[in-house]
């Protein structure tokens, strides 16, 4: 059944935080530009661009970045990151300065006590610093939101205290940030609904935000629990790069929101938005990855793929969703029958059929037989005729047999 509270949640790409995986690769202006492109055209509203104040040359990439998004009006709203001082906040106001386009600032305060403990700073200093950076925004004409690092290890008592400050500093949202991975879905959900409880009681119409670390594998998951707790907007990375284990895999979200109603996103663009990411940080896209990976819609089971058989000469809705959860045909795919040691009949003819051979029951059985005793499924369409050629050469001199 489709949760209807899923259809208006917006997503965020953090290419930022895709950035500060160890295996990231940096990828130039012109790349940069392009995925911010795709990012844009597939639905996304927001893009985590940077942050100025680390470097000359991250100030100049934010200026170009926002650039390209206000003068090439794409639907998508740049955000840059400033901690609660003062001259971060000006950083970002010289990069929406020498752009010429208006940014989002996302200025942010660590409220856990573990942070406050390491850094030796208190909680009301760092609320004191977030209205002061806050104030400054306003006055330098920045749109600003505000981000609790590490909020899901932040005490009730404290979260309330940095609410009541984020609350009167008029911010448009408010991020939720579960820094370390460290949240099970229903501790996402709690931590949400608290926030947002606690909003809608001081009267604020701030949205809510999240963005969640994939340390205990739960990124996903736990974003769609933040989402049932009344989240707006969801901040992740395609393919789910990031620091440590990386971040909530944005094309899997965007899957599952559509699938619920939203009709936001262009489903078709994901894969090769995906490959194009993956390619610019240096990576790939995992070969099992939900969604996009290479092997989401292949099978060599032999009952599977002769189901899938019978299924595709009916419709192509029974072929998507014989033996499998998610519609390949939305995605711009189609389900793939390879052959292996685990194939049958049904399969090796189908294989056989779609290389051109025009195999008959000779030629089945002994492809059949060369593909039980792999170690392997037969990928290439080359290597299938390779394997036919064999077998037909096996016939002709009479070492075959059936």
């Amino acid at each position: 059944m489709a949760r209807s509270e899923w259809a208006a949640v917006g997503v965020e790409d953090d290419i930022r935080d895709a950035l500060q995986s160890v295996r990231a690769r940096r990828p130039d202006m012109a790349v940069r530009r392009e995925l911010l492109r795709m990012t844009a055209s597939i639905g996304v509203a927001f893009s985590f661009v940077g942050f100025p104040c680390a470097s000359k040359t991250e100030a100049d990439l934010c200026v170009d970045l926002v650039r390209t998004a206000g003068g090439e009006r794409l639907p998508i709203t740049p955000v840059v990151m400033a901690r609660a001082v003062i001259s971060d906040v000006e950083s970002v106001a010289d990069v929406q300065d020498r752009a010429g386009h208006p940014v989002l600032a996302d200025i942010y305060i660590p409220t856990s006590a573990i942070r406050a403990r390491v850094e030796d700073w208190s909680l009301a200093d760092m609320l004191q610093r977030l209205w002061a950076a806050c104030d400054r925004a306003r006055q330098l004409g920045v749109a600003f939101r505000v981000a609790f690092e590490d909020s899901s290890r932040t005490s009730p008592a404290d979260l309330e205290h940095a609410l009541e400050t984020a609350t009167a500093t008029h911010a448009s949202c408010l991020v939720l940030n579960d820094t370390v991975g460290v949240c099970l879905p229903d501790d996402a959900a709690r931590h949400v609904a608290f926030t947002v409880k606690d909003l809608r009681r001081r009267g604020s119409t701030m949205t809510v935000a999240w963005h969640g670390h994939n340390d205990k594998g739960l990124a996903l998951a736990n974003a769609l629990s933040a989402v049932e707790a009344g989240a707006d907007l969801i901040s992740g990375t395609f393919t789910g790069v990031g620091e440590r284990t990386g971040n909530i895999p944005l094309e899997q979200l965007i899957y599952l929101l559509a699938e619920n109603g939203s009709t936001s996103f262009d489903l078709a663009a994901l894969l090769p938005l995906c490959a194009a990411y993956a390619e610019a940080l240096g990576g790939g896209v995992t070969d099992n990855a939900p969604i996009v990976g290479r092997d989401a819609f292949r099978t060599a089971t032999g009952t599977h793929a002769a189901a899938i058989i019978k299924a595709r000469a009916m419709s192509e809705e029974l072929n998507d969703l014989v033996y499998s959860g998610v519609e390949a045909r939305l995605l711009g795919r189609r389900h793939e029958i390879l052959i292996g040691p685990g194939s049958g009949r049904a399969a090796v003819a189908s294989v056989l059929d779609a290389v051109g051979s025009d195999p008959g029951p000779e030629d089945v059985e002994g492809v059949l037989a060369l593909c039980r005793e792999s170690a392997t499924c037969i990928e290439d369409p080359a290597d299938v005729l390779k394997a036919l050629n064999e077998v037909r050469h096996r016939q002709a001199d009479g070492s075959y047999r059936r």
